[in-house]
């Protein structure tokens, strides 16, 4: 449903792909549990269950987002540039959500 424009208040938040529940989040958890290591983009996608149809979509937000480098065909963290967060923090949090059993 649209929102009104003077209505900013409840507009959603714009930003960092790794909200809860997404496919961004999912792929975040499973290269902070697995930090260190460089995926491509099919073991990602294995690894997490994500579609193949999406999984190069995620990857690209998250890269956009500064969250991954991309280097060839493979995908790692980069989360400590990213001023928004707290990068031990939020690496803490995805490894113990991916740790529990996505």
């Amino acid at each position: 449903m649209p929102t009104e424009r003077d209505d900013s208040e409840n507009l959603p938040e714009t930003g960092l792909h790794i909200k809860e529940g997404t496919n961004g989040r999912r792929a975040m958890a499973f290269l902070a549990a697995n930090d260190g290591h460089a995926f491509t983009r099919s073991e990602i996608r294995d690894g997490t269950g994500i579609s193949d149809g999406s999984i190069g979509a995620v990857l690209t937000r998250l890269a956009d987002d500064g969250l991954l480098d991309h280097q060839g065909q493979y995908w790692t963290l980069s989360v400590e540039d990213v001023d928004e967060i707290d990068s031990e923090a939020l690496l803490a949090e995805l490894r113990a959500e991916w740790n529990e059993g996505w």
